[in-house]
């Protein structure tokens, strides 16, 4: 459990601590720490349903450092070989994507807003 780095709160007695870790332990494929421990379900693809088919929603991608769009290609690559994204060339209801730093690494993030 030491390499989620779960904080728990310091009034936790040892018996309730332990309980804690145990559903922890018991549920950690839900805590995915990189995009290889992300869980899929055969056969299951989203429908996302925009308000409204007849408003355009294009908006403008982030210029990204070159490290970071480096880095950014290779997470959408392992996305895509998962099959949680596939390539459109549709840019009708695009998103912006940036890169957040989290201690050494970066996470993609995708702006859904607007």
């Amino acid at each position: 459990m030491v390499k989620y780095k779960f904080d728990f709160c310091k009034k936790l007695t040892p018996e309730q601590r332990r309980e804690l870790m145990l559903v922890l332990y018991r549920n950690k494929d839900v805590f995915a720490r990189t995009i290889e421990d992300l869980k899929t379900y055969p056969n299951f693809e989203l429908k996302l349903q925009p308000k409204s088919w007849d408003v355009k929603c294009y908006t403008r991608q982030y210029k990204l450092p070159q490290n970071e769009a480096d880095e950014a290609h290779r997470q959408i690559l392992a996305l895509c070989s998962r099959e949680l994204v596939s390539e459109s060339v549709d840019t009708t209801y695009n998103n912006p994507a940036f890169m957040v730093k989290e201690t050494e690494v970066y996470a993609l993030c995708v702006t859904l807003g607007e």
